[in-house]
């Protein structure tokens, strides 16, 4: 069943991936990221958003694991 597998409300979509109402509001009248809508509101499926997701993963290309070191500058000085 369809509402056993929702994982959120826009707000919760939104905290999730860290992205405005706006930006959420434009994937989805894209046609980026799947949703069910019962009147004024839009729910997600988690099926919705691992495909958003690996749609739009891409791959580490660092030769390393290492993090580059931080050097001089800054503000204050």
């Amino acid at each position: 069943e369809m509402t056993s597998s929702l994982v959120g409300s826009e707000m919760c979509i939104r905290d999730r991936l860290g992205i405005k109402e706006k930006y959420l509001k434009k994937l989805r009248d894209n046609g980026y990221l799947g949703y069910s809508r019962q009147g004024d509101k839009y729910w997600y499926t988690q099926e919705d958003v691992d495909r958003f997701l690996r749609n739009f993963h891409y791959d580490a290309f660092a030769a390393s694991d290492e993090l580059p070191q931080r050097r001089g500058g800054g503000y204050g000085r």
